[in-house]
């Protein structure tokens, strides 16, 4: 079998006396969506945060793609195809949605929007940016301004700007978060297709969403891992049950399978 993508080993992260993750470990190979769900407090933003590079653990490793990537910065993990989308949205709203994805596209080719710089780097951010767009399915509202943009698209954009660095897994902080239901199911569909280009790391509440779409899911309960598996697994583990699930989750429905 071969390695995973991500591979996190005995993370944590402490705050003076607080233990927000104890001992960690998480692995996401490749094509993979794999969920993180947990109830509030449990540590997935903390963990989350860890893997991006916006804090720096106090003891344990990352590995991405076969190199260790603990001590490198955010940027530098963009670089080697780890990006992330956050749980509030991060864009630029006077812009242009092909503006805001230029710029993400910008970062991936080293490029500064220098007067002289070569025609062709320009041309390559222009086809990132569209290509990102269209994945999304955002192609035709390019020229819209982000701020009169729906939340829903708003959410769609952000993908497009973490799809337009070409990552190898994107980190996704609450994607369908004030999303109705139509939204969500559109966001879902997309998610399943990205699938093949890119894994996902997921942090969600709707376990719907989690169910449907995972294809592995890791429980954090006070700032520990207490199981991770299967969504079958996972539905059966009585504690995840007793600590988050609840039993009346244990038969849960998907509504976007």
């Amino acid at each position: 079998m071969s390695e995973p993508l991500l591979h996190v080993r005995n993370l944590s992260k402490r705050f003076g006396g607080l233990v927000a993750n104890d001992n960690i470990d998480l692995a996401v190979n490749l094509a993979e969506i794999h969920a993180l769900i947990g109830p509030n407090g449990a540590g997935k933003t903390t963990l989350i945060a860890q893997i991006a590079g916006e804090l720096s653990p106090t003891a344990g490793r990352i590995w991405f793609d076969g190199r260790d990537i603990t001590a490198f910065k955010p940027y530098q993990r963009a670089a080697v195809g780890l990006s992330r989308s956050f749980q509030v949205t991060s864009i630029f709203p006077s812009f242009s949605a092909f503006e805001n994805v230029a710029l993400a596209a910008q970062a991936r080719c080293g490029h500064s929007f220098r007067f002289w710089a070569p025609a062709h780097n320009a041309q390559e951010i222009n086809e990132l940016a569209g290509k990102a767009l269209r994945q999304v399915g955002l192609d035709e509202k390019g020229t819209a301004t982000a701020g009169d943009m729906s939340h829903g698209d708003h959410r769609l954009l952000e993908i497009a700007m973490a799809l337009a660095g070409q990552p190898k897994l994107i980190l996704m902080d609450e994607p369908t978060a004030g999303m109705g239901s139509t939204e969500t199911q559109h966001l879902v569909a997309l998610l399943a297709r990205l699938r093949a280009s890119c894994a996902i790391l997921l942090v969600e509440h709707d376990m719907d969403v989690v169910f449907s779409l995972a294809d592995r899911i890791t429980v954090l309960d006070n700032g520990r891992s207490i199981a991770s598996g299967t969504p079958h697994a996972i539905r059966s583990d009585e504690r995840v049950r007793g600590a988050y699930l609840g039993r009346e989750h244990a038969k849960l429905s998907p509504r976007y399978a």
